[in-house]
């Protein structure tokens, strides 16, 4: 992701809450920004992609052990809890 790619996602949030869903309106909307931006604020963002980018990869490789994990557990799991239930003997199959 960019910073220009960022600010995008941005528009889009703000775009959606007032009901404009025109894609052209919404990429003129984003480059005229981008361009209206100082330098700093420009590598605002872009720092802020660049975590962005480096946190995103960690976070999905730490889910995808867990759900792996997961799908070892070979007895049902007992919680109160109904979203645990589901995370944790959704995944079971009935032997």
């Amino acid at each position: 992701m960019s910073g220009v790619k960022l600010m995008k996602r941005n528009v889009i949030r703000e775009a959606n809450r007032l009901h404009i869903f025109h894609r052209l309106i919404i990429s003129q909307a984003t480059i005229l920004l981008w361009r209206g931006l100082t330098v700093s604020q420009r590598n605002q963002f872009t720092t802020f992609a660049n975590l962005v980018n480096h946190i995103n990869p960690t976070y999905t490789a730490r889910r995808r052990t867990l759900l792996f994990w997961i799908h070892l557990i070979t007895q049902r799991q007992v919680t109160n809890n109904e979203y645990a239930d589901m995370l944790y003997n959704g995944l079971m199959r009935d032997l």
